[in-house]
């Protein structure tokens, strides 16, 4: 798996630990990692054929963030600019 590389992993018998690719479009993938009763939403690009993590947070993604990367909406879907 191409994505398993971006999530350090610790064997932990007593916590969950997974991680979600839920979409791919061009060089640009979304998804979740889950870890214990937490977790975030990442962005990956890929980048000279190896991807790497762009944007992670709980919460809607900054469009200038969006912008900055020039990420496609289809992947974060929507964004925000603080008031």
């Amino acid at each position: 798996l191409p994505f398993r590389d971006l999530f350090e992993y610790n064997y932990n018998p007593s916590s969950l630990t997974s991680f979600r690719v839920d979409k791919v479009s061009g060089d640009f993938a979304t998804g979740s990692k889950t870890f214990d009763y937490s977790g975030y939403q990442w962005i990956a690009q890929k980048k000279n054929n190896t991807w790497e993590i762009v944007w992670k947070g709980q919460e809607i993604p900054l469009c200038s963030d969006m912008k900055k990367y020039e990420i496609p909406e289809e992947i974060y879907q929507q964004c925000y600019t603080p008031e």
